[in-house]
């Protein structure tokens, strides 16, 4: 990768230290035993920039679980499916609130329980 002779770029840049007044960019989210990684990366990406562009004044969740059911539109549920087709249906449907699993947090939480994801732990193995 070539860049600018005057572009410099920081050695370390951590958003979590940037934009420490919103949550999201601390929040670890477990997508259990569903291919929903496609759904979790768009829903994320998407409450952090809303966050980041209101200097912190609106903070939301957005559902990973309302992109599940977006139809064939964005894609498969817990098959698989696009961030950019993500992206896209929240440009011109819109997407609710929704936390973690069993959070209560926003309108449509996470419906699928977290599991141990190849180690042994507390909760039950992903299958």
């Amino acid at each position: 990768v070539q860049y600018a002779d005057y572009l410099k770029l920081p050695v370390n840049f951590d958003p979590r230290e940037q934009w420490p007044n919103c949550p999201t960019l601390k929040e670890i989210r477990d997508q259990g035993s569903c291919g929903s990684c496609w759904a979790f990366g768009a829903a994320e990406a998407i409450s952090d920039r809303i966050c980041i562009h209101s200097n912190a004044k609106v903070s939301v969740e957005i559902s990973a679980q309302d992109l599940l059911t977006c139809s064939d539109r964005c894609g498969f549920g817990c098959d698989g499916g696009y961030p950019s087709s993500a992206w896209n249906f929240w440009s011109s449907d819109g997407l609710v609130s929704g936390g973690l699993y069993n959070s209560h947090i926003g309108c449509r939480p996470y419906t699928i329980e977290p599991c141990e994801h190849h180690v042994n732990g507390s909760r039950p193995p992903c299958t």
